[in-house]
């Protein structure tokens, strides 16, 4: 009974972190970049990161003494890792030498296969799921020159056309008071530099990302990626997508020899 206890316990707590929602809060602006990750009642800042209080007790020698040593022990460790870094890159592209190498477009046109075929139902699974909260998002364009002001306001106008297309797709999606106001592409022959405000608020479920993953792999054309290079035979150090298979019992090789041995002992005994 303590197992079942166990067991139901396990899936209460797969299916309650299944159903987590974690959001990303992002603003933008002239003050600065401020980028925090909402989890539950939690928030964690990630840009900037906060800074550590002054106490005096922090300029003590016995202090200074620790923070040196701990200094040069994570220089040597880091040294140490650098090092080992370096020799696995060179590793690496020692053995990258040795594969087949791949013409560029070649490349260029596998990755932009795969684009096309997993693009169209991840945005639409992607839109379905997502949860968006915009309390501003906009672009002003300055310059001095009004030809240069123009066509850049050209160029973020037809960007920001795309913006807007992605966000009409998405299901669940609130506007913060004055949002109307906050929303779109200005333009000011005044002078200055292209700025923006932001505040845009980002979220999906635990199961709805692992949903979207599911359904890029699904929709990933055969062979993409063993179109990179397969993995290497250890004892003939071929490649395993290159390797000639062991042809079975009931194989046509093993047929055809076998008929063209038959024939061969047939006109010895004659």
């Amino acid at each position: 009974m303590i197992a079942v206890y166990i067991i139901c316990g396990i899936l209460l707590l797969f299916v309650l972190v299944a159903f987590l929602r974690a959001s990303v809060h992002a603003v933008l602006n002239d003050s600065g970049t401020e980028i925090s990750v909402i989890i539950l009642c939690f928030t964690i800042r990630l840009v900037p990161k906060k800074k550590k209080p002054v106490r005096l007790s922090d300029y003590e020698i016995k202090r200074f003494r620790r923070r040196r040593i701990k200094y040069l022990r994570r220089k040597a460790a880091a040294e140490e890792k650098k090092r080992r870094k370096k020799e696995k890159k060179k590793a690496d592209s020692e053995k990258k030498a040795e594969k087949e190498k791949r013409s560029p477009v070649d490349t260029a046109r596998t990755i932009l296969d795969a684009a096309k075929c997993v693009l169209p139902p991840v945005l639409e699974k992607f839109g379905r799921y997502l949860y968006l909260k915009i309390d501003a998002l906009a672009v002003i364009v300055r310059g001095g020159e009004p030809d240069e002001t123009a066509i850049a306001f050209g160029y973020f106008s037809q960007a920001f056309a795309y913006v807007s297309e992605f966000i009409n797709g998405v299901k669940e999606i609130k506007y913060g008071a004055g949002a109307e106001d906050r929303f779109g592409v200005a333009v000011d022959f005044t002078g200055g530099n292209v700025s923006a405000d932001a505040d845009v608020t980002a979220g999906m479920r635990v199961w709805q990302a692992v949903a979207v993953a599911i359904t890029a792999l699904r929709h990933l054309p055969k062979g993409t990626l063993s179109a990179f290079g397969g993995k290497k035979d250890k004892k003939s150090g071929q490649d395993k997508k290159d390797r000639p298979g062991k042809p079975g019992k009931n194989s046509k090789e093993n047929k055809a020899a076998q008929a063209g041995e038959d024939i061969q002992d047939g006109k010895q005994h004659e």
